[in-house]
């Protein structure tokens, strides 16, 4: 779980630092949802959102539910085995992506008036500029940012399971991306 988190806070964190209008805080919760499930991939989460609140960006605990939702959509599209062929994993990663812009957009909306410190809120600024209301300007930043957020995510978290060889898997209680 500590490298998981580590990895979020790292990816994260440069990403915050260079202002992108991406996240990548979710590699590491993909890739422990994929690997042990989706207890160990909200216990990234929360842990993540709460270290995170000290050195990436204070505003992460208000995503903790995001987070979660993220681990278990991941799992259960899993289970389902849509991470078989390249097709199935894209499809996913915007099924995730749909889903944490739904959660989150409310948060960043309501909570924080659109502005998260992330790279999006210039998205939701000009959305905001173009006469939409705070939600609409949020979720259509969020729906514009979190594709290609998670298509990243998504490729590189199965490109690194389908790296390791099935017997490490076994050897450490892993599960392989697909049943």
């Amino acid at each position: 779980m500590i490298a998981f988190t580590a990895l979020n806070l790292t990816i994260g964190g440069l990403v915050a630092w260079l202002k992108l209008p991406i996240y990548l805080d979710s590699t590491g919760i993909v890739l422990a949802s994929l690997l042990l499930g989706w207890r160990a991939g909200a216990t990234c989460a929360v842990l993540t959102c709460a270290i995170g609140f000290f050195v990436v960006n204070p505003y992460l605990p208000f995503f903790t539910v995001t987070a979660v939702i993220i681990a278990v959509v991941v799992d259960q599209l899993r289970r389902r085995n849509m991470y078989r062929t390249p097709g199935l994993t894209v499809v996913s990663a915007l099924i995730l992506a749909c889903a944490a812009a739904l959660a989150s957009a409310p948060v960043a909306a309501f909570v924080f008036g659109g502005v998260t410190t992330s790279g999006s809120d210039l998205i939701t600024a000009f959305f905001r500029a173009t006469g939409q209301t705070l939600l609409e300007s949020v979720m259509i930043s969020q729906f514009t940012s979190e594709p290609v957020d998670k298509l990243i995510v998504t490729l590189v978290s199965i490109a690194v399971i389908r790296a390791l060889p099935r017997s490490f898997l076994q050897q450490h209680g892993l599960r392989p991306h697909a049943d």
